[in-house]
């Protein structure tokens, strides 16, 4: 019972993780609607954000992979601009710069 608890919890997390599953294995379709899935979902119990981080992080994912790096781009100086001390958000939008 504990597990399924903390399931419910954090099913924002475990459904973002889950969108990165889908994007690694190019079932995009299929993340795209997990990632909606998550969307409306409240913040994990212990979120200390205004807004999940992790599923941001997966939108900016999928965008790359669906080859719309404008979009990512847009999207990680976004996230950078609302958590600058976020090192993910700070390597992918380098990342993006170098490539785009």
């Amino acid at each position: 019972a504990g597990n399924l608890e903390m399931y419910t919890r954090d099913e924002k997390l475990y459904r973002t993780a889950m969108t990165n599953v889908l994007i690694y294995q190019g079932r995009l379709s299929e993340a795209r609607e997990m990632l909606e899935k998550a969307s409306v979902l409240p913040l994990c119990e212990s979120c200390e954000y205004g807004g999940c981080k992790d599923a941001l992080m997966s939108s900016i994912y999928l965008e790359i992979a669906e080859g719309k790096l404008a979009a990512a781009g847009e999207m990680a100086g976004r996230a950078h601009q609302m958590y600058p001390d976020e090192e993910d958000f700070i390597i992918i939008l380098n990342h993006l710069n170098r490539i785009g």
